[in-house]
Parts: C-alpha cells; structure tokens; sequence
C-alpha cells in the first residue's frame, strides 16, 4: 500500500484549463493488486501538450522502479528535444538499456499535440495501438515506430502523425483494458473495446474513460484483474472556423 501510494503521488497533476490552451486531458490508473508498472504524464511543450502512456513488464517493486526511471526518462528527453520526438525517445531509450541490469523493457506512447492545428505527432514504441474519433467514430491508430524501450541500444524510431479534427477524440489505454478477464476467463479483447466506444455518444475525455471503466468493471463482474488498468484521453477543444 505504501509502494502504490508513493507510485501514485508521480503521477501529474491535472494541467490549467483554458480557452487558449484549445486541449483537454484526462487520465486514470487502478492498480491492480500487486504494485506495477504502469504510468501515464503530459506536460506543456511550449503552447503545445505532450503526453505519455506507458507499461512496464513485470510486476512488483522492480516494475514501479523502473517505471519510475522511464518516465524520468521520456519526460526529460522529450522537453530538451521538442521539435525531433524519435530523437528524443531514442536518447530516452538509450538510457534505459544502459542502466537495465534486470532486462525490463516497456511499451510506451509518446505524442505532441499541436494546440493550434490539431496535428498529432507520435512515437509508438510498441504500445497498444490507440483510437482516435474521425467523422465521429472511433478507428484504429496503426502506426508503430519502433519495439519497446529498453530492449536494444541504438535502434532509430520513426515519428508518425495524424490529425485530430476540432471537438475530437484520442483515447489511449494499457493492456490492463483488453487483458481484464471475466470468471470464465474471457478476455475483454479489441472488437469489444472499439464496438463498445461506437456504441456510446461521448464528447469529453473525462465521459470516455468512465464509460469504458464501467463497462469493463461490468465485463469483469468482480473477478480480480492481474494487472493495471491505466487510460488516457485528449480532447482538441479548438472550434471549427
């Protein structure tokens, strides 16, 4: 309990809102039983928002350190770096290979959202892939730049990028969402998650990640989940000219 709770007072803070800001963001994490390895951040990138969303391997206290050190990690290398996002997870990666004696690796999600265009720029560095609202509904975000972090040294990832329309969309997850199982061990799966977000009408990123918290608590029907449930969604706020 003192693991979790030192786990969870990392976590950011909700950002100022504004009109001029022209984003919203919101985000949550249920640990599971066991600490783990989960994270989500965002932080002011001059005008712009980046974000995070982030899964250690393993469980325990060696998952919680290390999530700690990524997210130290990607942060700061986003911030030096906030024109070049593949240089910046790159070095980030760099780092963690040189300082993994335990040989973790995690999946990570790292965006710049453009606060005037809506342009999303993005490192998905073996993560779940994402969703996002066009036309509104919800599709896939294919894109992968890269294998996880901390797996080999000196690997190039690819930024990719996509538009979010005004009044749109993004919603990131951890595999804790499509892994959560029932009592007969079904897992929630992909079709489930992306049938249920066209199945409801949501225009706020606070609704969506309740929305999907409620159905996958219905899903589950008090089975005990292994892992974390961690989501992250944004919103482009700015109108339509």
């Amino acid at each position: 309990e003192f693991a979790k709770a030192i786990q969870s007072s990392a976590l950011p803070k909700p950002l100022p809102e504004s009109e001029e800001n022209n984003f919203k963001i919101r985000a949550s994490m249920c640990t599971a039983k066991e600490v783990g390895g989960d994270f989500y951040d965002f932080f002011k990138v001059g005008n712009d928002l980046g974000f995070v969303i982030a899964d250690v391997s393993g469980k325990g206290i060696p998952a919680a350190l290390f999530m700690m050190t990524s997210r130290t990690e990607i942060r700061n290398h986003i911030l030096a770096n906030p024109t070049d996002l593949s240089k910046a997870i790159a070095q980030a990666n760099d780092e963690l290979c040189a300082n993994n004696d335990a040989m973790m690796f995690v999946t990570a999600f790292a965006g710049i959202l453009n606060s005037q265009t809506g342009e999303i720029k993005y490192v998905n560095a073996g993560h779940n892939k994402p969703l996002f609202q066009q036309n509104g509904k919800f599709i896939w975000l294919q894109g992968r730049s890269g294998p996880p972090l901390a797996t080999m040294g000196g690997i190039p990832y690819k930024t990719l990028s996509f538009q979010l329309e005004p009044g749109a969309l993004f919603y990131s997850y951890t595999d804790g969402v499509t892994e959560a199982t029932n009592q007969p061990k079904e897992l929630y799966g992909d079709d489930r998650l992306i049938a249920f977000l066209n199945s409801i009408k949501v225009d706020d990123c606070q609704a969506v990640i309740d929305a999907v918290t409620a159905d996958v608590d219905k899903f589950c029907n008090g089975s005990e989940q292994a892992d974390d449930i961690t989501m992250l969604s944004v919103k482009f706020t700015k109108k339509s000219c």
